[in-house]
C-alpha cells in the first residue's frame, strides 16, 4: 500500500533532514474532510473506502489502493479546527469495447 501525506509548501522548499519534497501526479481522487484530531481518523478512512468499492463503481470508476492525507488546517492551531483531506485514487473502468 502507498501512502502519501501532503500539504502545500513554497515552490522553493527543499528535502531536509527526515523529509523529501516530491511533486505527486495529478490523478483522480475520491475524498472526504476529517474535522478535528485524526484520533477517529480510522472511521473517516472506512467511510471513504466502503464508498469508494460501493459508490464509485456505479459511476464507471474503481478505486486505487494510494492514498493521500492533505492537511489543511492543524497544528499550532486548536485541534478541534484542524482539517484533513483524507483521499483514495479512483481511476476509469476500461470500456467492454476497449479491451480488443
Amino acid at each position: 500500500m502507498a501512502c502519501h501525506s501532503a500539504c502545500e509548501v513554497d515552490a522553493d522548499l527543499h528535502a531536509g533532514e527526515g523529509f523529501e519534497v516530491v511533486d505527486l501526479p495529478a490523478v483522480q481522487m475520491a475524498s472526504i474532510l476529517q474535522r478535528g484530531n485524526l484520533t477517529s481518523s480510522g472511521k473517516t478512512w472506512s467511510a471513504l473506502r466502503r464508498w469508494a468499492q460501493e459508490g464509485v463503481q456505479g459511476k464507471g470508476l474503481r478505486p486505487v489502493e494510494v492514498y493521500r492525507e492533505v492537511y489543511l488546517v492543524g497544528a499550532p492551531n486548536p485541534d478541534v479546527i484542524w482539517s484533513t483531506q483524507l483521499q483514495q485514487q479512483v481511476t476509469n473502468l476500461p470500456f467492454a469495447s476497449d479491451e480488443r
